[in-house]
This record gives C-alpha cells, structure tokens and sequence, in this order.
C-alpha cells in the first residue's frame, strides 16, 4: 500500500529553468561590474565553467557558489557572495508554483505522507518553498 510520496523540487514543483538563466546572468553582471569586464565574456567563461562541473557527482561542486567562486577568481573578485545573492534574490521574486501544483499537493496530502528530495541545500529550498506557498503540505524536505 503507498504511504507516501516523494518529489523533486526544481522543475518539477516549480519552475524554476527560465528564472535560473535571468538570475545567473544578474549574478555574472555582478561579478563582471566589479572586475571591469564585459558580462558578455564573463558569461561565455562561466557557461564552460558549468559545462565542464555539471555532472560531477558532488553537489558543492554543481553548486552555484562554487562556479561563480571559479570565474570570481579568474578576474579578481573576492566577495562572490553577493553575486550569489543576487542570482537568489532574483530567483525568490520570479518563482512560482505550476498551475494546479498546490491544489494537487493539498489533495495528495489528506492521504499520504509527502517528502521533497532536492540536490538544492535546505535554506534556498524552504525559501523556494516558502514563497510558492507549498512548504506547509510537507512532511519533511531531505535536501543535500
């Protein structure tokens, strides 16, 4: 008998592709403006950088923070961290569920136990989560 059910968070609760490429490119233009580059360049630098990551099989690795760490330091840019938060600021004010993604979850939950499993760390998911208004019909959110 199911019991419960388990879902990625990305793409697939909400969407999350289109937001990710604006919000990648509001961090770039970041860390182009404070090494005096054009964002253009530093753009196609990172675009290989995450090719060559993508499937590594540690998740710090395939993080954000790691390949804007990466293209930071190739020109000079010590403080990667805001270029972080500006990809999750523009992230948290674009995102949204799917259509009928809350009235299906609010359904699923009066029968089973309903778990999120995402490569994502815990505090951008819950924000994520948050802000579409889905956390509160989980039981537990597994994240890496």
């Amino acid at each position: 008998m199911l019991k419960a059910i388990f879902f990625d968070a990305d793409n697939t609760l909400y969407d999350t592709a289109g937001i990710y490429r604006r919000a990648d490119l509001a961090a770039i233009k970041y860390i182009a403006k404070k090494a005096g580059k054009p964002y253009q360049k530093l753009n196609t630098e990172w675009l290989e950088i995450v090719e060559r990551i993508k499937n590594s099989k540690n998740p710090r690795i395939r993080h954000r923070r790691y390949s804007y760490g990466l293209i930071g330091r190739r020109h000079g840019v010590k403080n990667i961290e805001v270029a972080y938060k500006a990809f999750f600021k523009t992230t948290i004010e674009n995102i949204k569920a799917f259509p009928g993604t809350e009235s299906a979850i609010k359904d699923l939950r009066k029968h089973y136990k309903l778990f999120v499993f995402t490569d994502d760390p815990r505090n951008p998911t819950n924000a994520k989560l948050k802000k579409t208004g889905l956390g509160k019909y989980f039981n537990q959110i597994i994240s890496s």
